[in-house]
């Protein structure tokens, strides 16, 4: 249970965040967000959590499948946590920039 607290405590601003622009999308009056606009970016948000969630669980994998013996906690060489974390910034990064 403290386990699931402490997991709720970390992601509760992004949380806040998304709940907060949706809020916005759905309250802000016409005159100011056309209906277009609103769907644009609900689309935007959309298509930015897949890719974003698609590209963490690729370097996750690719990671695991190719670097399994680097334990990052344990690891005594900061070249190889160096090397983890330039890997999952490079895969991340290009499946945000559109896959």
């Amino acid at each position: 249970m403290k386990k699931r607290i402490d997991t709720l405590r970390r992601v509760l601003p992004d949380l806040l965040v998304l709940m907060s622009i949706i809020g916005i999308l759905a309250i802000a009056p016409t005159s100011i967000l056309p209906i277009e606009a609103k769907g644009g970016l609900l689309a935007l948000v959309i298509t930015k959590l897949i890719l974003i969630s698609s590209g963490i669980v690729h370097a996750h994998l690719s990671r695991k499948w190719v670097f399994p013996y680097i334990d990052f906690q344990a690891e005594a060489a900061w070249s190889n946590n160096l090397m983890i974390i330039a890997w999952y910034t490079v895969i991340i990064w290009g499946w945000a920039r559109g896959g």
